[in-house]
């Protein structure tokens, strides 16, 4: 297997990003986006395709 370190010893190696979990802004946490309500007032709404319904979000963190 290849050892970036030791076989390229020239090529600069970026620091992993820090990331962090967050609740989806897009459906609040809950998986699910309401997409309209019907004539009888009653809601219907699909799994939120921002965090494929899993109401979390992996967002990389700002250096403070």
């Amino acid at each position: 297997m290849t050892d970036l370190r030791k076989d390229y010893p020239d090529v600069p190696l970026a620091p992993p990003t820090p990331v962090e979990q967050q609740q989806c802004a897009y459906c609040a946490g809950t998986g699910w986006r309401e997409t309209h309500i019907d004539d009888r007032g009653l809601g219907h709404g699909d799994r939120c395709v921002h965090c494929g319904g899993r109401g979390i979000v992996w967002v990389e963190v700002d250096h403070v």
